[in-house]
């Protein structure tokens, strides 16, 4: 444990305790004299966290690339019905990014809307990665990941790399520090 911030609840460790998944570390049951109240524990406990996660990568690596090239297409939209200012169709192999004017007569705004519609066309693109190259995308991944997960000062300890005939797959040994109270209902019965 790296720092407690608990609000309210019994807290059941210390700075420097090492715990496990499922322990309780901050109780809602708070003594008080003779009796004991029941309260909805809220907090931080912020841990660093030591783990093993694995990630397996393709050799043959799938990715969309973006053309440099952008056009525009205007879109007139009157009371919500879209007539396009282009001839033909957008098709689904383009990136498309969409901006929108509200238009004024008099200072007022009217029921009429001008948008631009940017595409890009979107290249598939396979590549054949080596072990740096699968490397790079794997720790990417990982650091994602964690991101997505609140986790912060991510480092990765170790790095074991194996592979078979279609993927390499890491295991890397991590250590990050996250928030990990969970807030969870315990049900218990009191025998008379």
């Amino acid at each position: 444990i790296k720092k407690i911030d608990v609000q309210s609840g019994m807290v059941n460790v210390r700075i420097g305790d090492t715990v496990s998944k499922g322990q309780l570390l901050v109780s809602g049951i708070v003594n008080y004299g003779n009796g004991a109240n029941f309260i909805n524990p809220n907090g931080k406990i912020i841990a660093e966290v030591i783990c093993t996660k694995t990630i397996k990568i393709p050799k043959k690596y799938e990715s969309v690339i973006l053309s440099d090239k952008t056009d525009k297409k205007h879109v007139l939209n009157i009371a919500g019905v879209n007539f396009p200012l282009y001839l033909g169709k957008i098709s689904d192999n383009y990136e498309k990014e969409i901006s929108t004017k509200k238009l004024r007569l008099f200072g007022s705004e009217i029921p009429v809307k001008i948008s631009t519609v940017f595409c890009r066309k979107k290249y598939a693109s396979s590549t054949v990665l080596s072990v740096d190259g699968a490397k790079r995308i794997a720790l990417n991944d990982l650091n994602d990941m964690l991101e997505k997960e609140n986790c912060t000062n991510i480092a990765v300890l170790d790095l074991i790399v194996k592979e078979d005939c279609d993927d390499f797959i890491f295991t890397a040994k991590i250590k990050f520090t996250k928030n990990i109270a969970i807030n969870e209902e315990i049900s218990y019965n009191i025998d008379k």
